[in-house]
């Protein structure tokens, strides 16, 4: 097996990465991500770079309220303090970030601070089981 450390970001992460901008809105978000089996989505500017995180228990939580609607835009839900990693740190990192921050996914970002990426607890428990298949 691989030593976890020897395996980069890059190497497990999901690339076809749903996202949307902050001036999407939130209805349109939610039917995408139970669509599509998706628990949360990067919210990212005109230039691809990160400026937010939405998951769907926070978009539920904000329809529950009075004089909330679904065609608020997402920007007003976001996570705005959004933890993200370089496509080129090791899987290590990346899980550690997870289990401190206790989140189950984070976006990848490229050496320009691009999207180019999410990893989720399923895409490392994937790479754990993958390993030991090929290596036992």
């Amino acid at each position: 097996m691989k030593k976890i450390a020897n395996i980069k970001i890059l190497d497990i992460m999901k690339t076809d990465v749903v996202h949307f901008d902050g001036k999407a809105h939130v209805f349109e978000i939610l039917s995408i991500m139970e669509n599509d089996n998706i628990n949360g989505v990067p919210i990212v500017d005109e230039n691809d770079k990160v400026v937010g995180f939405v998951v769907k228990s926070d978009i539920y939580r904000f329809l529950r309220e009075l004089g909330h609607y679904p065609q608020y835009p997402v920007e007003l839900i976001m996570s705005k303090d959004v933890h993200s990693l370089n496509q080129n740190m090791s899987l290590l990192e990346a899980s550690k970030l997870l289990r401190k921050e206790n989140i189950t996914a984070v976006p990848i970002i490229d050496d320009d601070d691009k999207l180019v990426g999410l990893i989720s607890l399923e895409n490392i428990v994937d790479c754990f089981i993958r390993e030991y298949v090929e290596n036992n």
